[in-house]
């Protein structure tokens, strides 16, 4: 990537339930989360994505326009669960409508407003990281596992396998690829 793009997000939002989006829609969530100003105090009406970005996580797509809308159109419907406690969940929903300037190939898409205290004017308990460190994940539960592991610091922990399956967002469904990730 030219410029280096950098993921930073609060980290109860990380731990959120992402069940509904599979793995190419929580990485162009990701790219749209980058270019947030996580330090700044104004959320952007719209955020500016491009086939090029997205060509980068090497889907292997020939197809890419419908790939991307495809994602945007779930992340449009699609909310995720936040824990800020033990006594509140939220339902957060994550971008609004999508409008794509044919002639220049990019997407502009806005960020929900219901984001914003997630992802600017972030102080403290956050998690920030190399969009592209991204690039070579392949499931949804990498990517899960890595933002748990880069939101502790990659410290030294015990875990339980059950603790580890509510963070990979393992279900029934993709159980047979837990048993592949532990045996490897």
């Amino acid at each position: 990537m030219k410029k280096e793009l950098i993921v930073v997000q609060k980290n109860n939002s990380i731990r959120g339930d992402f069940s509904n989006l599979e793995i190419r829609d929580m990485k162009i969530l990701k790219l749209l989360v980058s270019k947030v100003n996580a330090t700044g105090d104004k959320f952007n009406d719209y955020y500016y994505i491009t086939k090029d970005e997205v060509r980068l996580f090497q889907f292997n797509e020939r197809n890419i326009h419908s790939y991307i809308k495809t994602s945007l159109r779930r992340l449009s419907s699609v909310f995720i669960v936040v824990k800020n406690d033990d006594k509140e969940e939220i339902e957060i929903s994550l971008v609004g409508k999508i409008i794509y300037d044919k002639k220049n190939g990019i997407y502009k898409v806005p960020l929900s407003a219901d984001l914003k205290e997630y992802l600017i004017d972030i102080k403290k308990e956050f998690t920030k990281y190399n969009l592209s460190n991204l690039v070579y994940l392949t499931r949804k539960e990498q990517l899960k596992l890595y933002e748990y592991l880069k939101s502790i610091s990659f410290e030294i922990f015990v875990i339980s396998i059950e603790n580890l399956k509510t963070i990979m967002e393992i279900n029934k469904k993709s159980f047979e690829s837990f048993l592949t990730f532990i045996k490897s």
